[in-house]
């Protein structure tokens, strides 16, 4: 447990929360991870065991348009680029990662 070069599976986790500050979303964002911490796991194949180990954020974004179809969350500007690069940056269904069910 304290060798931080051994390797591990890590899920990063995206979730929407509800606030009115900034300060009051790092709090909300923090308590939902905090919720998962130490629930312990096996993986049905390998029978390893292992839990949920709550690390901190990675980002906190804000979202300022009502959640709806076509509502904008992000965005992300790609100056100096080429057509050709930024062409490139588009992928085929199956490789969008809500579509990659290959194990």
């Amino acid at each position: 447990r304290t060798n931080l070069a051994r390797r591990c599976v890590a899920w990063e986790n995206t979730v929407l929360v509800r606030a009115r500050t900034r300060e009051e979303a790092f709090r909300k964002a923090v308590a939902l991870g905090r919720l998962s911490n130490g629930h312990e796991a096996c993986d049905s194949d390998s029978k390893r065991r292992g839990a949920w180990r709550y690390e901190g954020l990675t980002e906190l974004l804000p979202v300022y348009e009502k959640l709806e179809d076509g509502a904008e969350i992000s965005w992300t500007e790609h100056s100096g680029r080429s057509v050709k690069k930024i062409k490139s940056l588009v992928k085929r269904k199956r490789d969008l990662g809500v579509f990659n069910d290959r194990e």
